[in-house]
């Protein structure tokens, strides 16, 4: 049986308004080391992964390819421009893969650089017999309606996360039909491929696998490395 060649897509074209700082978030250092490395060496360390693209806003195209060779990223195909919105983005990235193209795709979001490749390989694993998966995480609080105040059933609820993986060919499609339609507004690709008529299977996420948005994020980040470590 052949084995299934598969990129990673890391979308870091966020410019971090939300971190009031000038730089963008994903190039913010966690224990000395930027957010986008973090998010990209578990990808560049599993034997699943063949190569990667990175999704970049274009001016800071150059501080990405000076970090790559600082911390000895090989697997790195091409940076991509980022685009107005998150799902754009992740199109141009798709355009640059299709010039391969890969087997599977893996997405995953630079915000989110606690990654582990235990859990990359999960989701590729997944992907291999479903078409799609993706990492989420069962809610264990309380959850009411914050205007009625109604409790809502929180079996029925997930918090979605990335990574999440594709059949690159379905998920490649499944962008050209959105953008054909002219829908630009889904928050993540296992939504945008439900509205193509493709469901998505859930693996188990990582509570650690956290997304920065915030100053106090970046504390729980630094918390979790150290306790690594």
């Amino acid at each position: 049986m052949k084995k299934s060649s598969v990129a990673g897509l890391i979308v870091a074209g966020g410019k971090g308004k939300r971190m009031h700082v000038s730089t963008p978030k994903q190039f913010i250092k966690l224990n000395g080391i930027p957010i986008l490395i973090h998010a990209l060496l578990p990808f560049e360390q599993s034997p699943k992964i063949n190569t990667i693209v990175i999704v970049l806003p274009k001016k800071w195209h150059n501080r990405g390819m000076k970090l790559l060779k600082k911390f000895h990223i090989t697997k790195v195909a091409a940076i991509a421009p980022a685009g107005k919105t998150r799902q754009l983005s992740v199109r141009h990235g798709l355009n640059e893969l299709k010039k391969l193209p890969p087997d599977l795709v893996v997405v995953h979001d630079a915000a989110r650089p606690l990654v582990t490749q235990k859990l990359i390989e999960l989701i590729c694993d997944q992907a291999e017999r479903h078409r799609a998966a993706s990492a989420a995480i069962e809610i264990r609080d309380t959850i009411i309606h914050k205007h009625s105040g109604k409790l809502i059933e929180r079996d029925a609820l997930l918090r979605i996360q990335t990574p999440q993986a594709f059949n690159f060919s379905l998920l490649f499609k499944a962008h050209s039909h959105a953008q054909k339609k002219e829908i630009g507004d889904y928050p993540d690709d296992a939504t945008l491929l439900r509205a193509y008529g493709v469901e998505t299977a859930f693996v188990e996420g990582e509570v650690a696998n956290l997304k920065i948005t915030s100053k106090g994020d970046l504390a729980c980040a630094e918390a979790i490395i150290r306790s690594r470590s």
